[in-house]
């Protein structure tokens, strides 16, 4: 009778040893945030008017809860009639530019000109579109854009991220 104690009470005692859980074993990661970015382009100044090219602009608000904020750029395409370029920074806002989540952005007909390396302002003509993408850089170095951008981020009637930017230019 005492051997079978002795076997039950070594046998509770190796199940205890080997039932214990190392807390640490089971992890939970940390979650990284994401980018937030809204671009609300100016009703008034969304395309370049050809009739006042020189001192015409595209004008938006970009909107961010980050405040890991490297930096925000637009890059893309000009198409032409005649002519595509493609993959060139157009615009570019630091992180520092955003107070309490908000920076506003002007792009002219000379920052077109000089970011698709046309020949002039001339180069510009009425039909023209500018078609960018939204890229934010966070200050771990992630790199968030519509490639990466989950579809319920990116989509809707109020998306948290602004994946395309267009804007042509009118008469």
């Amino acid at each position: 009778m005492k051997t079978i104690h002795k076997l039950l009470f070594l046998s509770f005692l190796l199940c205890g040893l080997f039932a214990c859980e190392d807390e640490d074993a089971i992890r939970i990661p940390d979650f990284l945030e994401g980018a937030n970015m809204r671009i609300v382009l100016d009703a008034n100044k969304s395309s370049l008017k050809l009739a006042n090219i020189n001192s015409s602009t595209i004008e938006f608000d970009a909107y961010s809860i980050n405040t890991n904020l490297q930096k925000v750029e637009l890059i893309g395409a000009y198409v032409s009639k005649t002519d595509t370029v493609e993959n060139e920074v157009l615009f570019s806002l630091p992180g520092s530019a955003f107070v309490n989540g908000k920076a506003r952005g002007v792009i002219t007909a000379a920052d077109v000109v000089k970011a698709f390396k046309l020949a002039g302002i001339s180069s510009l003509k009425v039909g023209d579109h500018i078609l960018l993408e939204t890229h934010v850089t966070l200050t771990d170095g992630r790199v968030m854009s519509p490639a990466n951008s989950a579809p319920s981020i990116i989509q809707g009637q109020y998306p948290s991220f602004t994946p395309f930017v267009e804007f042509e230019v009118e008469p």
